[in-house]
């Protein structure tokens, strides 16, 4: 699938694996070849701990876009929970790039059966959508704590 936005090599120096995931956008998690030729063998020797560390950015960013494109296929079979209206913003605590919103979820229906876990990117949206191009307005968010 072509995209729209040409390939970049994402910045990663003092990035974190999310900052990298959310400069992503959809037309980018959609394309199949987005990280197609652009990652490197990683060598049998390193000239030091960091080239070493370094050598598996890549890799690990290429199979994290695969397991997105592969979530973003199967939107329609996605686990799903309501959530309340209600979300509080915490003021206290603050990332360089992003808010951190307590998010109260509702009790489970017959029909949905997913169950948060710390580290899980999910969508937030006012449908269950049926296809990508179903999700309209969207924000995607990333599960830093889950309290029951």
């Amino acid at each position: 699938m072509a995209s729209s936005s040409s390939w970049r090599k994402p910045e990663t120096k003092n990035q974190e694996l999310i900052d990298v995931v959310f400069a992503w956008s959809i037309s980018d998690v959609r394309n199949k070849d987005f990280y197609t030729n652009k990652v490197n063998k990683i060598p049998e020797r390193f000239s030091s701990s960091t080239a070493y560390t370094k050598s598996f950015v890549d890799p690990l960013l290429e199979e994290t876009h695969a397991e997105l494109l592969s979530s973003m296929n199967g939107i329609s079979r996605a686990s799903t929970r309501g959530i309340m209206v209600r979300s509080e913003e915490k003021k206290d605590i603050k990332f360089p790039n992003y808010y951190l919103y307590s998010i109260y979820l509702e009790k489970k229906s017959r029909t949905e059966n997913y169950e948060p876990e710390v580290g899980d990117l999910i969508v937030l949206t006012d449908v269950k959508p049926s296809c990508v191009d179903d999700l309209g307005t969207y924000v995607i968010a990333s599960v830093q704590r889950v309290q029951n």
